[in-house]
């Protein structure tokens, strides 16, 4: 079975472009794209290396499309982790926090994080080792409601930072805004567990890098490092580690 085409985009220490490369030595996380359409075959390759319980939560999705994506997504991050732990994709072996969040159960690598996330075609993979980490990607979608979701999940000064964002940039801001948060809220394992209004955030003036406020746990908002994720085409990302 061919593994599918990896490319390793970049990391909260600078974005780097390249193929095959798993650790750079300058970058304390990696972050890894690849597609989520394949030729019905190689759906059916990629299959083989799920779990059972994998397998099923593929069959309860309605659409053939979301089901192949499903299992496109997470049985290319058994053959990215794989990797890392030099063993068998189908042989991995994996866990949950009590928030639900997934662990690799691996003996030579304890420490090692991850996180995966997918929108439309593409995926996005955080691995790190002996940190916690988040990844959030979203499609932009120009007809999106973006401010009714806005109303329901942004803080108050969230909300005002989007109305006063030139018409034009309105919808990227507010995409921008909503990987962060995801991104956030994974890296802590809580997901939307956790309310999504208890965390405020603030883009800086480079439209780069984002202040997290959270109003009552000051030492906890310290605790993470959030990275808007430029270059991704018709996508928003974002990644929160923790340190």
């Amino acid at each position: 079975m061919n593994d599918p085409q990896f490319a390793l985009i970049g990391s909260n220490a600078g974005m780097n472009r390249g193929n095959g490369c798993i650790y750079p030595a300058d970058n304390p996380v990696d972050v890894w794209q690849f597609e989520l359409d394949l030729a019905m075959d190689e759906v059916a390759e990629v299959e083989r290396v799920l779990s059972p319980d994998e397998r099923g939560r593929a069959n309860r999705f309605k659409h053939a499309d979301d089901r192949d994506r499903y299992i496109i997504a997470h049985g290319s991050l058994r053959m990215l982790l794989g990797r890392y732990v030099d063993e068998p994709p189908g042989q991995l072996e994996f866990n949950c926090t009590p928030n639900g969040k997934p662990r690799l159960v691996n003996p030579t690598r304890p420490s090692l994080r991850f996180n995966l996330s997918h929108s439309d075609k593409l995926a996005l993979v955080a691995v790190t080792c002996g940190r916690e980490v988040g990844i959030d990607v979203e499609r932009i979608d120009p007809n999106c409601d973006f401010e009714s979701i806005a109303r329901e999940f942004f803080t108050p000064a969230e909300q005002a930072a989007l109305r006063a964002s030139p018409s034009h940039e309105r919808c990227s801001t507010f995409f921008k805004l909503w990987t962060c948060k995801e991104s956030v809220l994974k890296a802590m394992g809580e997901g939307f567990q956790r309310s999504p209004t208890s965390i405020s955030l603030t883009l800086q003036r480079d439209r780069k890098s984002v202040e997290l406020e959270i109003p009552q746990d000051s030492t906890e908002a310290r605790r993470w490092s959030i990275r808007i994720l430029p270059g991704i085409t018709g996508y928003a990302a974002a990644l929160t580690i923790e340190g």
